[in-house]
């Protein structure tokens, strides 16, 4: 009847879902992932790619993945929300289960039950060859929590119950709806994705490869912009005394001062750590713009941030370059930006700089004497 067809198309329409986000993120992380051959290999991975994998930012309801090489050894374990202690694993562990995928090139998917305590009502664990241009690499092991989703389901498949009645009849029926659900889960989930790609997952602001991807479509258009590169002062400070809890706080706080004053046409990123950086787009000539905005940032910084019980008094140093002027391609307009920003916190705290080519000259210059020094020294040491 409707409620035997109702539960089939639940299950179905469930299995293809988990499915489909164990492929998108497997696509996800390999096309992002810099080390994962290191990873694969039991080796040690980059920085960003540890942040990668560190399952912060929790996407498509998954509470868990691990990633096994092409032995079915256990090589990353992530627990992404309530449930990290659904049961422990070690590294090293061999999963049968993924060897099997690995040799097959086939994904598995698994329904499972839990008691919404130590783990949820309903989830599945999703096995998905992780390939690069055909060739399997390894295993991800995706578990998603399907407890909410699979209510929704229930109410929107009994709600069209008559529909499906109409329907048990045709053999397309059921195949057709699980096409229109997979096309739409697959454009959400790949959105969601693109949003972790390219944001920071403290702040929410863009992150640096977001930033750089925005400075070469303005330069692909020859827009004249600014590139600003803030540094906070005494954030290490904060953090140290008060816990990374306030610490973090403080961040989010500065991201919100830099968003209020940023127009239509500027973009925020934080770079990492404290430091942040703007990209603002300038009218033809209008270079004093961009020094105005720079101004801006020092003074909305300078204001007194208050954390719950704790106030902080911080400050930041602005460093700004502009393009075509100081850099025709973005290393350079970077390198300048950095320059200028190391110039503005050699003058003291709450100081915005222009990049100017005299800021180079005097750079080369200490770089120049330090250099004659140590040679002096070492000259000194063999006497």
């Amino acid at each position: 009847g409707a409620h035997g067809i109702t539960q089939k198309a639940r299950q179905a329409i469930l299995d293809r879902d988990a499915e489909l986000t164990a492929r998108v993120w497997g696509e996800f992380l390999v096309a992002n992932l810099g080390s994962i051959a290191d990873l694969l290999a039991g080796r040690p991975v980059s920085e960003a790619d540890q942040r990668l994998l560190s399952c912060k930012r929790q996407t498509a309801a998954i509470f868990r993945f691990k990633i096994f090489d092409g032995n079915g050894l256990l090589r990353h374990v992530a627990d992404c929300g309530r449930w990290d202690d659904m049961h422990r694993v070690a590294q090293g562990e061999r999963s049968s289960d993924a060897a099997a995928v690995a040799q097959s090139g086939s994904p598995q998917v698994f329904a499972r039950r839990g008691d919404g305590v130590s783990r949820p009502q309903l989830y599945a664990a999703a096995f998905m060859p992780l390939a690069l241009e055909q060739d399997v690499m390894g295993v991800i092991e995706v578990y998603i929590d399907h407890t909410a989703r699979a209510r929704m389901l229930e109410s929107v498949l009994l709600t069209a119950g008559a529909a499906i009645s109409a329907l048990a009849g045709s053999a397309f029926a059921l195949p057709a709806l699980l096409a229109l659900w997979h096309a739409r889960e697959r454009r959400k989930t790949a959105h969601r994705l693109r949003h972790v790609a390219s944001h920071d997952d403290l702040t929410g602001l863009l992150n640096r490869s977001a930033l750089v991807e925005r400075i070469d479509q303005l330069m692909a258009r020859k827009t004249e912009f600014a590139v600003h590169f803030i540094d906070l002062a005494r954030f290490k400070d904060v953090n140290d005394n008060h816990g990374h809890p306030v610490g973090d706080a403080l961040l989010r706080e500065v991201a919100e001062r830099l968003l209020h004053i940023a127009s239509d046409s500027i973009c925020v990123a934080r770079l990492g750590g404290d430091e942040f950086a703007m990209v603002q787009e300038l009218a033809p000539a209008d270079e004093l713009a961009s020094m105005r905005l720079a101004r801006r940032i020092v003074t909305a910084i300078d204001l007194p941030f208050h954390m719950g019980e704790v106030e902080a008094r911080i400050g930041a140093s602005v460093g700004t370059s502009l393009y075509p002027r100081d850099g025709q391609n973005r290393e350079r307009l970077l390198v300048a930006a950095d320059l200028a920003l190391y110039a503005a916190k050699r003058a003291g705290r709450g100081r915005a700089v222009g990049f100017e080519s005299s800021i180079e000259e005097e750079r080369r210059s200490r770089q120049a004497l330090a250099a004659r020094q140590r040679q002096a020294g070492e000259g000194e040491g063999f006497r």
